[in-house]
């Protein structure tokens, strides 16, 4: 049975096992409706086999946009993941290309990462006139990913390229914008409410409680960075709050990240910091009071015991490279199930030494272990990636020493995506 703009949506035929598609669109929505007629659940059915028959109508087809609708771009570039089959697609899923569509696909893929590609985006803002960032990125099919490739893109330059009026600001402007595409992690709608309220008031604010502070503690060392000359945050602060157009860009662009967050965050006793938010390590520690925006967190390695808070905090990263990590610092971390993972002291910690023994004595002792995990250092557009907070864990079990290798047992359950990757690396 062959339908035209018919079966798209609405239809409900769970038998249905095989879905050819034959309809040409770039709208993920569109395509997730498609696909969506065949992954009802029925007794007699245990594959769904889709065959994309389109895609070729015309040389500037946007397979980027219909791989996005199929694959997380967060873990890793698309033209990566193309590259090596799909690795992190879920269990019991498969991308199957023949050679040719193969190379097709990733001529596209290389061709909408280029460098060129600024100059469509300045065509299309002008042909869809003086919009929202929102409705620009919804009516010409892109993502914040597209047009924050890099420092460089941003919304005030295409703005600004594209002739549109952009509001004038002073010596700051530019080194305020250009740090817009580090902020692109932001996924707890709370920060992001929290953000927008204060980016959007006419005045600087004029008192800040303990929290608030933390927050835009947090907000003005990924604008400004650790070296970043300020005497103070209320110095600081002046110089976002005298760039209006920047103020403008960055509550856009919360706004977008707020509604595109997929992840569930839970609250954490623990500063403003949320389980399943993503945060990069000067976040996080500055979340839960270790330094300032004044006095930025020193420690860099991946273990940092606050006192204060009788806290251990603990930053993942599970893919590591031999050009950045030495083989001493390879550490073997992975997930064993959605609440169990495994962790490798640094290698010098036996277990007799007063750091091996809080750990093991972690659950008699009342201390708090907070677990931060990343895939890798860096995203594609260069910036560090941040961590995923994976809440508080308790210790339940170690074996060796220099490293002491511990199962901590989370108390809320991985997120699937994340998962999935944490598994992996095990292999």
């Amino acid at each position: 049975m062959f339908s035209v703009d018919v079966l798209g949506e609405g239809v409900d035929v769970p038998s249905v096992d095989t879905v050819l598609l034959l309809r040409p669109t770039q709208s993920a929505t569109v395509l997730t409706q498609q696909i969506g007629r065949g992954l009802r659940e029925h007794q007699n059915k245990t594959t769904l086999t889709v065959v994309d028959l389109i895609g070729q109508q015309h040389r500037r087809f946007r397979f980027d946009t219909k791989l996005r609708a199929l694959i997380d771009s967060r873990n890793g570039r698309l033209v990566d993941q193309v590259e090596n089959d799909f690795p992190y697609l879920p269990a019991g899923c498969e991308i199957k290309l023949d050679r040719q569509s193969r190379e097709v696909i990733l001529s596209s893929l290389r061709a909408a990462a280029g460098a060129g590609n600024w100059s469509v985006l300045v065509d299309d803002l002008r042909r869809l006139g003086d919009v929202p960032l929102r409705a620009f990125l919804r009516d010409s099919e892109r993502s914040l990913t597209d047009l924050y490739r890099s420092r460089d893109r941003t919304w005030t330059r295409l703005r600004r390229d594209a002739g549109l009026p952009v509001a004038a600001g002073d010596e700051h402007h530019e080194a305020l914008t250009r740090a817009i595409h580090r902020l692109l992690h932001i996924d707890d709608a709370d920060r992001v409410e929290t953000y927008r309220r204060f980016l959007t008031a006419a005045n600087k604010p004029a008192q800040l409680s303990e929290r608030d502070r933390r927050l835009l503690g947090m907000l003005a060392i990924d604008i400004f960075g650790r070296r970043h000359g300020f005497v103070d945050l209320d110095a600081a602060l002046n110089a976002i709050w005298g760039n209006p157009a920047v103020r403008d860009e960055l509550a856009q662009v919360l706004a977008i990240l707020g509604d595109e967050a997929d992840s569930a965050t839970q609250p954490l006793d623990f500063g403003p910091l949320r389980v399943h938010a993503r945060y990069t390590r000067d976040e996080a520690l500055l979340a839960l009071g270790d330094g300032s925006f004044e006095k930025p967190p020193t420690a860099r390695e991946g273990v940092r015991w606050l006192s204060d808070i009788s806290t251990d905090v603990l930053f993942v990263t599970l893919r590591k490279s031999e050009s950045r990590y030495s083989p001493s610092t390879r550490y073997r971390d992975y997930a064993l199930s959605s609440r169990l993972f495994h962790w490798e002291s640094q290698s010098t910690t036996s277990r007799d030494s007063p750091t091996g023994r809080r750990y093991r004595q972690q659950r008699a002792a009342g201390t708090t272990v907070l677990l931060f995990v990343r895939e890798s250092p860096t995203l594609a557009s260069g910036a560090g990636a941040p961590f995923t907070l994976l809440g508080p864990v308790t210790f339940v079990e170690d074996r060796g020493e220099r490293p002491i290798q511990i199962t901590w047992q989370l108390q809320t359950p991985m997120p699937e995506s994340l998962l999935e990757v944490a598994r992996l690396v095990a292999a």
